[in-house]
């Protein structure tokens, strides 16, 4: 299967009766990045060229955790905002502006140096 445009390209690892591992090749209809801003809420899977099902999608702009559609200065404030009132379950998985999987106050302090 040969990516296209609007697929994303990804292989499923499993496991065979003899413990082997093997790769299923399989794709997404659009990227995160694509879903995000097109406005999509779902993507589909696609195994073997067969639709396999529609999985929702929730996107937004890196580092946007006031859902306002701009990075700016307020994003970091929200962010530090929130994380003093213990509310990070509230922001947005978006809000990790570093992509290291925790929302921490390093987002709020790179989003705020990319602002200059």
């Amino acid at each position: 299967m040969r990516p296209t445009k609007n697929h994303l390209l990804i292989k499923l690892v499993s496991f065979d009766e003899t413990g082997r591992k093997i790769s299923i090749p399989c794709s997404f209809s659009y990227s995160p990045a694509q879903v995000y801003e097109n406005g999509y809420d779902e993507s589909i899977l696609i195994i073997n060229g067969f639709k396999i099902a529609y999985i929702p999608v929730q996107a937004g702009l890196r580092g946007d955790a006031n859902g306002d559609n701009n990075l700016t200065a307020g994003d970091a404030a929200y962010i530090a905002k929130m994380l003093a009132h213990q509310k990070k379950e509230e922001l947005p998985a978006w809000a990790d502006y570093n992509q290291d999987g925790k929302i921490t106050a390093g987002d709020a302090a790179a989003i705020a140096l990319s602002c200059k």
